[in-house]
């Protein structure tokens, strides 16, 4: 939003497009992707094979929504 502020939403986005992100290797489980996360500060993680390939992203909400399905399974 800060770019469409100032008139910039032709902005491309790879110029907004941060360049730190954090990736998790797709047979981790959901509780080592969290750690991840808040250790790393970020609310989302690029999913990746074995090889390094990304083929997804999982995001906090992804993973609150499978906590919460957990806990309600515990009632």
């Amino acid at each position: 939003l800060h770019f469409l502020a100032k008139g910039r939403g032709k902005e491309r986005v790879g110029n907004v497009a941060r360049r730190d992100y954090f990736t998790v290797l797709e047979e981790s489980d959901v509780t080592e992707a969290m750690v991840k996360m808040i250790k790393h500060k970020t609310g989302r993680l690029i999913v990746v094979d074995r090889d390094g390939r990304p083929i997804g992203i999982v995001t906090r909400t992804d993973l609150l929504s499978k906590f919460a399905e957990a806990f309600q399974q515990l009632d």
